[in-house]
């Protein structure tokens, strides 16, 4: 697989020496750079692309060279040149992309066999009459754009090059036609069928442009000077964008870029532009230049200008094909005059439409500042109110947050006193087991003293029992000591007490 060094990268082109895109890429590493870089002013970091006709993916790439894309569909209905194209994308796009091998046709088409040129393969047509020396047959695959554009869209820009098949499928996309649709970029060639896709547009009521840009780029990428065809211009026709201007680079090199609301300013627009010319031309002055169209306006060539010069006198009949000349330039002139006249009415009314527009697009655009100013200042207010409110609300959170913290402390020092509670209880549980039991067997004791107290005898009679108590009983009347005193001098009394007490 060989590739070449291009602005893009390393780009594979096709086998064929002559091809004409081919001999662009090798001679200046880059192919409509000019036509990409005013495409790509129109869009934004991000767009969506649906490349239609993308041969082997120049435009999708030029396009990335000035903006970020987002994702590129890029469709080509050539079998031989499509493995390049997805190759090309897949090595230098970067970005997500889907290359898909088909022919992008209204829906009703029936199968169609393509012809292309050994010199020109980018210029593959399947559309009938198509002209080339070789044919190529249709693709497996069939899209309608539509279908493209809901399945894969939603597109910012669709790129249409389908050599003279464009028509066919913008009338079968009514959706192209939309307010909200995508901006369009559909190639401009002089031919009726370009008349006709400009026709179609313009029931649109979107803005219509036409844009041309020579094929040889000055400041190329390769710094090549000479052109390969002097004076040769390329077009496009762009719908949807509202004012496109043109950079520096593409004023410097002599772009073209005019506003279309007729066919007659497509026509005047193309009447305008050059697609071929003499290598001289760019080399004379503007007076050289001036004097050269004269001379081929009347049908003259610099080979054949006063060849009968030594004679003193041009025969009468080339005289008389030289005054029928003139009177046909004068009915052109005529009309030509008519026609500018026209025009610059026109164009005087387009202006006028146009500094109306301007006025109200700069009121409008006054009326959005200071809706904007007041939607920043009702933003700030609230900005502000929505700070104080999280202030507020981190305030509460930190209170509530220590509350809940000291809570958690408290709870924390509750569970580790359930332990020593628990032990406490459990202690206490015992001691009143031990007071329970201490207290039945007091009950007890209390309910035996009871029972022999019923049959305690009185004092007298004990000590009556106690042999010498009475003696000693009356001796001690007069000085009662304690009752434990006096028993326990009786010999054997406190065995008797015992006893009687149940010990």
């Amino acid at each position: 697989m060989a590739t070449h060094s291009s602005a893009y990268g390393e780009i594979e082109l096709p086998q064929s020496e002559g091809d004409l895109i081919s001999r662009f890429l090798k001679n200046y590493g880059e192919w409509a750079a000019l036509e990409t870089a005013f495409v790509a002013s129109v869009l934004k970091p991000g767009s969506r692309v649906l490349d239609v006709g993308g041969f082997i993916g120049t435009f999708s790439l030029g396009l990335r060279r000035h903006l970020d894309l987002s994702y590129v569909c890029a469709v080509e209905a050539n079998r031989d040149t499509f493995p390049l194209l997805e190759r090309n994308l897949k090595r230098l796009l970067r970005c997500k992309f889907d290359a898909l091998s088909g022919l992008v046709a209204p829906a009703e088409s029936t199968a169609l066999i393509g012809r292309t040129s050994v010199d020109n393969a980018g210029a593959t047509s399947f559309a009938p009459g198509a002209k080339g020396d070789i044919e190529v047959a249709s693709p497996d695959q069939r899209f309608t754009l539509s279908s493209l554009i809901t399945e894969k869209g939603p597109f910012d820009l669709v790129k249409l090059d389908i050599e003279g098949m464009e028509l066919d499928v913008l009338t079968t996309t009514p959706l192209v036609m939309e307010d909200d649709a995508p901006a369009l970029w559909v190639e401009c060639n002089e031919s009726s069928a370009s008349i006709e896709v400009a026709r179609y547009l313009l029931q649109s009521g979107r803005p219509l442009w036409y844009f041309a840009f020579p094929s040889h780029n000055p400041n190329n990428h390769n710094g090549e000077a000479q052109p390969i065809y002097p004076h040769a211009y390329e077009a496009g026709l762009l719908l949807g964008p509202a004012s496109p201007s043109l950079s520096a680079e593409l004023t410097e090199a002599d772009c073209i870029l005019r506003p279309v609301f007729s066919i007659v300013d497509l026509q005047a627009a193309m009447w305008r532009t050059p697609r071929w010319g003499e290598a001289e031309w760019g080399e004379a002055s503007r007076a050289e230049l001036m004097g050269m169209l004269t001379h081929l306006t009347v049908g003259g060539h610099e080979q054949d200008f006063l060849r009968h010069i030594g004679e003193g006198k041009l025969p009468i009949t080339e005289m008389s094909q030289t005054k029928r000349r003139l009177s046909e330039m004068q009915l052109r002139a005529d009309a030509f005059a008519a026609s500018l006249a026209e025009q610059f009415e026109l164009r005087r009314e387009r202006e006028r439409f146009l500094d109306q527009f301007r006025c109200e697009v700069d009121q409008l655009r006054s009326e959005l500042h200071a809706v904007r100013l007041e939607a920043e200042r009702e933003a700030d207010q609230l900005r502000s109110e929505l700070h104080a409110v999280r202030l507020e609300a981190e305030r509460e959170a930190d209170q509530l947050r220590s509350e809940l913290h000291a809570v958690r402390l408290e709870a924390e020092r509750a569970r580790q006193t359930i332990p020593t509670l628990e032990l406490s209880a459990a202690s206490e549980k015992k001691r009143v087991g031990e007071l329970k039991q201490t207290l039945a067997t007091s009950q007890k004791r209390a309910a035996k003293l009871k029972r022999n107290m019923g049959t305690w005898p009185s004092l007298k009679t004990v000590i009556g029992q106690v042999p010498g108590a009475k003696s000693i009983w009356r001796r001690m009347r007069g000085e009662w000591p304690s009752f434990r005193r006096a028993i326990g001098r009786v010999p054997g009394v406190k065995s008797i007490w015992r006893r009687m007490r149940g010990e």
